[in-house]
């Protein structure tokens, strides 16, 4: 198990929401079983990763930012 919970942007899918598994995968550079490992938090996403998770979301998802974050 990772040492840190899974981020509430990867454990809700807000991005795959938007994108389907199969474009997050193809963009973030992970298998789609690496995702849901990051969801469940068995795997632990890189910082890299994570900042690619941020701008895929403000790409397609603007108003999440401006909404409020809910956890």
């Amino acid at each position: 198990m990772s040492r840190r919970p899974p981020s509430p942007l990867v454990k809700r899918g807000h991005a795959e929401k938007r994108l389907g598994i199969e474009e997050l995968a193809k963009r973030l550079g992970a298998a789609e079983s690496t995702i849901r490992s990051w969801q469940t938090g068995a795997a632990e996403m890189s910082d890299k990763e994570f900042l690619l998770l941020v701008d895929i979301l403000t790409e397609h998802a603007p108003e999440f930012w401006t909404r409020g974050f809910e956890p």
